[in-house]
């Protein structure tokens, strides 16, 4: 146990805290599983915490619970319709009321949850996480333009079911925002968008970043040249790295605009997941990549050990956990200035487009990857991530 933990375990072992994590069934084929894994092994350690995760929109027809470790997990049923009313009768079926409730809201609609936990503690406290923010994806992370339109400047942009959803969106951040105890925002951008649009006042929202565990490890040159030839990869030459899902909002149609950002003689593309790659590139490209499908944990990180570069064309994001991973193994990145990616990457640790092609040196390259390593260190730790939410659980049950 760290230290912080020594510290607030003591104080609180004789009062215990029952702490609920709320999300939904679907989550788990999105980035979000690697935050409640990173969560959870962080948690753990505080004796004080009952820790319980409810999992909504579950393809099976009574609530179940089951033990695993020192977590609870509670099931619901999917719900069809009646949601505000079948949803509270879960809760009041499955949680059972305590002196001190923490409740964890993890994705989008909130109101559903808030106001059942209100309907049936209302004296529990409630922390809502900005995983997301649903109209980004539809105004491809153009916030200002979602500005405009939401103050009718833009009349006609959006197709009349694209509307509904936004304004949805829209009337569920600002009602379930007023209801809650504290919005925890993971990037600067989204914690000026909660202060200063939605007008939520400052002592209502934390800026917390995402964290993870150190899995880095320094390759000796011969354990790299390995790895290349385990994935038949040339010996010498720039490999270039791209991993996750592949959208045009991951900016999938950008790859061909990042990777010729950099114009050394001999480069490749890696690309790490399980979407078709060569639907998104041009054959020039095509003939220089690698497509390497899923891969393990252990398998990934060995990845990250030999890359030069990645590449990061997202056109928004929160604080992604692939960009955690490449600043932990300290790859500079080519990325743009886009929501949420600026505040991760910068000119110090990345190299931001849009310059048109860039002949990078061997010092300039060491350099960031040192910086980007120090970003990690600095922001994007499990440590430093557990310790703020545990300083706030605390700070709201005292």
């Amino acid at each position: 146990m760290n230290k912080v933990a020594s510290i607030v375990g003591t104080v609180s072992n004789s009062n215990p805290v029952d702490l609920y994590v709320l999300e939904t069934y679907n989550t788990r084929f999105s980035g979000y599983n690697t935050f409640q894994r990173e969560f959870l092994a962080g948690m753990e350690q505080y004796e004080w915490l009952n820790i319980y995760v409810v999992v909504e929109e579950t393809p099976i027809s009574r609530i179940k619970k089951e033990r695993k470790e020192r977590v609870t997990y509670i099931y619901f049923p999917c719900i069809k319709q009646n949601q505000f009313a079948i949803l509270e009768s879960y809760m009041k079926a499955a949680i059972n009321a305590a002196p001190r409730m923490v409740f964890l809201s993890n994705f989008f609609p909130a109101i559903f949850n808030i106001k059942a936990i209100k309907n049936l503690f209302p004296h529990a406290k409630i922390i809502h996480i900005t995983h997301d923010l649903p109209w980004l994806s539809v105004f491809a992370g153009d916030e200002m333009n979602y500005i405009k339109y939401i103050h009718d400047e833009l009349p006609g942009i959006l197709s009349p079911q694209c509307d509904k959803f936004v304004r949805y969106c829209t009337y569920d951040i600002i009602t379930s925002f007023q209801l809650v105890d504290i919005v925890v925002s993971l990037c600067q951008s989204t914690y000026h968008m909660l202060t200063d649009f939605y007008e939520i006042p400052t002592s209502q929202v934390r800026l917390i970043f995402n964290g993870m565990q150190d899995y880095a490890v320094e390759r000796e040159e011969s354990e790299r040249l390995s790895i290349r030839h385990k994935y038949n990869f040339p010996e010498s030459g720039v490999l270039i790295l791209i991993v996750g899902r592949l959208t045009r909002s991951k900016g999938a149609d950008r790859i061909h605009d990042l990777f010729r950002v950099n114009n050394a003689k001999e480069k490749y593309l890696v690309y790490i997941g399980e979407d078709d790659v060569f639907k998104w590139i041009p054959p020039e490209i095509a003939t220089c990549t690698y497509s390497l499908g899923f891969k393990s944990q252990s398998e990934l990180h060995d990845l990250y050990s030999i890359a030069d570069l990645g590449l990061f064309p997202s056109r928004h994001e929160q604080c992604s956990y692939t960009g955690i991973e490449f600043l932990m193994h300290g790859i500079p990145v080519i990325a743009t200035s886009a929501y949420g990616v600026r505040d991760m990457f910068n000119s110090k640790n990345a190299i931001i487009v849009p310059p048109v092609s860039l002949q990078i040196t061997l010092s300039e390259l060491e350099s960031k990857k040192r910086l980007a390593r120090m970003e990690y260190l600095n922001k994007y730790t499990n440590e430093n991530m557990i310790s703020l939410y545990i300083s706030l659980i605390t700070e709201l049950v005292s």
